[in-house]
């Protein structure tokens, strides 16, 4: 069974963990925002059931700010595992919280989850128009491996992307020194704010 949370020393200001059946709405809400067309909460309702399987992950302000809800998903993602192997299938975050690293805190918190499993390669699809989210992967060292045509529903083609790591010690040390770096960006860029502990 799923049961995570995942405690993280070095969290600035965010909180890493595992999806729960009452975060099925806004998760949903949130999906309309940053996909079209968005999967439909029923599905996200059975893949969220089905654990073994798919891993869904979302991350909450901590403390919350002043007058919001304390338990808010600003960012949520989704991978599929079977190791050595996994496919990221979704990362989304709310339109006003782009831009300052979230995605990235993401994606580092997902792969360093996955190196954990025993995970040795990794795969996702992303639109050839989204440059911002293909730099992020880039930089995380994904590189494109082919093509899905008419992968979208609106027609547009996909880039398959995939990253093979390293030795798993390796691998998990790498991720932690960008964690370490990338949770000083986070506190220039949400200042005013109590660590987490």
């Amino acid at each position: 069974m799923d049961t995570a949370p995942f405690p993280d020393r070095m969290a600035p200001r965010f909180v890493y963990e595992a999806m729960r059946k009452v975060d099925v709405a806004e998760v949903f809400s949130l999906e309309r925002e940053c996909f079209a067309p968005p999967m439909t909460r029923g599905h996200i309702a059975y893949m969220l059931k089905h654990a073994a399987r798919y891993r869904w992950r979302v991350m909450r302000p901590r403390p919350a700010p002043p007058g919001s809800d304390p338990e808010a998903v600003w960012a949520y993602a989704c991978f599929e595992i079977c190791p050595p192997q996994a496919e990221i299938i979704k990362l989304g975050c709310q339109a006003p919280h782009r831009g300052k690293r979230l995605g990235s805190w993401m994606m580092l918190h997902l792969l360093r989850e996955m190196a954990g499993l025993g995970v040795r390669a990794v795969a996702l699809e992303v639109r050839q128009s989204n440059t911002v989210a293909q730099r992020l992967y880039h930089s995380l060292g994904f590189a494109v491996v082919g093509e899905r045509k008419d992968y979208y529903a609106d027609g547009e083609d996909a880039f398959l992307m995939t990253l093979s790591s390293p030795e798993r010690g390796q691998w998990q040390r790498q991720l932690d020194e960008r964690i370490a770096h990338t949770a000083l960006e986070i506190r220039r860029l949400w200042p005013g704010r109590e660590k987490i502990a």
